[in-house]
């Protein structure tokens, strides 16, 4: 398989990691100009609701010309404490709860200035909790992909986008805490997997990855 682009996100959701394990090699973006409303800074988690958007507010300036890596991460606001009593609320039931919840509290609380380096410092946490070792580096400039020389997701991985359609694998269903009221809910972040399916959860990835192998 080609070198495929993927963006810089918050909280790698399963597709994300799927992709990372797959190909053979991967370039992370993170020279491209700063849009609202992405992955770049916010994911999906699962409450008794339904699905839930966490968000890292950024600070303010003529973000459409900011390149990604030099966005700062806006600490006026008390988004740390919002999304730790959000992932209490909603995953202090789960079996993996116990062990996972002090990593992922560290790592908001060492406050990175950039969002870049706050998404690094979780994808790499992912990556060593699942054992999956993918061949991936970051982009030292802008990635321009016009001549399609490799698989580009910086835009399919979107909110906004209905993805998870063209890659039925994301189906599979794992234990989640809400299954008796709620019905399987795919494609949510790294958090909801680790939570639910603690070391397993890099054999679920690899199942996935075997699957998206053979429809690639």
């Amino acid at each position: 398989m080609q070198t495929i682009i993927l963006p810089t996100i918050f909280h790698p959701s399963i597709l994300y990691l799927v992709l990372l394990n797959s190909a053979e090699h991967c370039l992370i973006e993170i020279h491209e100009h700063y849009y609202k409303q992405t992955y770049r800074n916010r994911c999906h988690i699962l409450s008794p609701n339904g699905k839930i958007d966490l968000v890292v507010p950024v600070k303010k300036r003529k973000m459409h010309k900011t390149p990604l890596y030099k966005v700062e991460i806006d600490y006026e606001t008390n988004w740390i404490h919002n999304h730790i009593k959000a992932i209490e609320t909603t995953y202090y039931p789960a079996p993996f709860f116990d062990i996972i919840y002090p990593d992922i509290l560290e790592i908001l609380n060492s406050r990175p200035r950039y969002l870049t380096e706050l998404n690094k410092r979780l994808l790499h946490y992912y990556l060593d909790m699942l054992n999956l070792k993918p061949n991936f580096a970051y982009s030292t400039e802008f990635i321009d992909n016009q001549d399609n020389l490799f698989f580009d997701f910086r835009d399919i991985l979107h909110p906004k986008r209905n993805y998870s359609r063209n890659y039925p694998f994301l189906q599979t269903p794992y234990y989640q805490v809400f299954q008796e009221t709620l019905k399987f809910v795919p494609e949510l972040c790294a958090l909801d997997l680790i939570f639910h399916l603690g070391s397993e959860a890099g054999m679920y990835i690899r199942q996935l990855s075997a699957h998206y192998k053979q429809l690639a």
